[in-house]
């Protein structure tokens, strides 16, 4: 009955371990980046929680056996009874010992050659930041940040592509820009994720995952602008950043 408990317990585990490093990836962890040493450091915030989830439901196991006055074998006589000898100690680490070969060699080499292609919707306040466009000499870009700030998050050298570029002093609600990336972070994460190492000129509004040739400038190109005129006399100081001041002619 123990085995059949401890069995029942694997899915359960695999689906926890899931959750947890994708919770820990959105809150920037990097589990891929870096060699075998700084790897095996970057599991224990993984390892931390998940050994922590699975004493709580040994424990809520436990109480409900109990409480049902399960006395485990006591009492019970088998037909024939089984021991453990050295051949199963040995067969117990011999799988044991292939379980993690396979399972480091698809963590440390294939499972960071897969490369996927993320879209992000992006708004930013255009007044601090240049036009969404490679590294400029008279200031700082969007392209820049945003660059900046994934490869800290993905520990890769990210340039990502953007939908159009503009000029300094123009906003965007909904920008589109892609990145490729190795990492197993959640597509809808990134989101999240890389606002938290962003200024707050820029958000990311949305990410998703989309196929390898996405292109922002050559799939779904729909632009809209909105230009903002303040025609009047005087002008309002609040709206200065946000409109073109007109000066209001009353013989037109």
């Amino acid at each position: 009955m123990m085995m059949s408990i401890a069995l029942r317990f694997i899915p359960i585990l695999i689906e926890e371990t899931d959750k947890i490093m994708k919770a820990q990836m959105a809150r920037g962890a990097d589990f891929e980046s870096g060699n075998i040493i700084q790897k095996a450091k970057a599991m224990v915030p993984l390892l931390v929680p998940l050994f922590i989830s699975a004493m709580r439901r040994a424990t809520d196991l436990a109480m409900a056996m109990e409480a049902r006055c399960y006395h485990g074998g006591e009492g019970r006589t088998k037909l024939k009874p089984l021991k453990y000898k050295k051949i199963d100690i040995i067969a117990y680490l011999y799988y044991f010992d292939i379980y993690a070969g396979v399972y480091c060699f698809w963590f440390l080499f294939l499972g960071s050659r897969v490369m996927r292609r993320i879209r992000l919707i992006v708004s930013y306040d255009g007044i601090k930041l240049l036009r969404l466009a490679k590294k400029q000499p008279n200031g700082i870009t969007i392209e820049e940040v945003l660059n900046n700030a994934i490869s800290k998050l993905t520990g890769e050298e990210i340039e990502i592509i953007g939908a159009s570029e503009q000029t300094q002093g123009v906003h965007a609600y909904g920008n589109v820009a892609v990145f490729d990336t190795n990492a197993r972070m959640a597509a809808d994460k990134f989101a999240f994720a890389i606002n938290q190492k962003t200024s707050d000129d820029i958000r990311i509004q949305y990410s998703d995952e989309v196929e390898a040739g996405w292109h922002p400038r050559k799939n779904d190109c729909i632009k809209t602008y909105t230009y903002r005129i303040l025609n009047r006399k005087i002008d309002i100081p609040t709206e200065r950043l946000l409109c073109t001041f007109l000066l209001f002619q009353s013989g037109c």
